[in-house]
C-alpha cells in the first residue's frame, strides 16, 4: 500500500497548509460537499502529523455576492464546518481557532464568475508552532 504522503495534495509550507483542491459547500451555505471530505481528511492527518504546530486559523472567505452582512456571517458557518469537520477527525480542537472574512480580502476580481469562485476559499494560517 502506497504512503498517504505519495499522492497527497496537502502541504505544510511555513506558516500555510496549502492545497490546489477548494473545499466545497452548498452553494449559499455551510454544509461542506461530500466531494470535499478526501481533502479535509488528508488536512486533518498533516495537522496531526505535525505536532509543533499549536495553533491554526481556519479563514473563511466569500465572493461579493449578497450582503456583507450575509457574507460575513457565511464564511464565518464555513470555517466553523471544517473545524467541527477536523476536530470529529481527531485534530485537537485546542489547536484550531476560526475567522470569517466575508468578502473583505478578495484575491481576485468579483466582477466574472472565475473571480468570485478563487475568491470563495477556506485558507489555513499557522500562527504558532513549537
Amino acid at each position: 500500500k502506497p504512503e498517504a504522503d505519495s499522492h497527497s495534495q496537502v502541504r505544510l509550507k511555513k506558516e500555510r497548509i496549502v492545497f490546489q483542491e477548494k473545499i466545497q459547500f452548498k452553494k449559499g451555505d455551510s454544509t461542506i460537499n461530500q466531494d470535499s471530505h478526501v481533502l479535509l481528511n488528508e488536512i486533518a492527518e498533516v495537522i496531526k502529523r505535525n505536532p509543533q504546530i499549536r495553533l491554526i486559523s481556519i479563514n473563511g472567505h466569500s465572493d461579493s455576492d449578497g450582503t456583507r452582512a450575509f457574507n460575513f456571517k457565511l464564511s464565518g458557518r464555513r470555517a466553523s464546518a471544517v473545524l467541527q469537520y477536523l476536530v470529529a477527525r481527531g485534530v485537537a480542537a485546542n489547536k484550531l481557532q476560526l475567522k470569517g472574512f466575508g468578502d473583505s480580502q478578495p484575491i481576485a476580481s468579483n466582477q466574472d464568475d472565475d473571480g468570485k469562485r478563487i475568491n470563495r476559499r477556506v485558507e489555513f494560517v499557522v500562527n504558532q508552532q513549537q
